[in-house]
């Protein structure tokens, strides 16, 4: 993770070609690892990877 890319909601929703309302839906599911930095979040680009292809699979 030290090198890993951080997203915010609205790039993930684009990278994933999903509303940015899916990508929030799941962070407060808890189905989406990511920080919390103030008022915002910041997701990992490799963890968002992974778990899309956990759950595809």
């Amino acid at each position: 993770m030290e090198n890993d890319e951080f997203l915010t909601p609205e790039e993930a929703a684009k990278l994933l070609k999903v509303t940015r309302r899916t990508i929030y839906n799941w962070l407060k599911a808890g189905k989406l690892p990511a920080l919390k930095y103030g008022q915002g979040w910041r997701i990992i680009r490799s963890e968002l990877i992974r778990g899309t292809r956990e759950r595809a699979a």
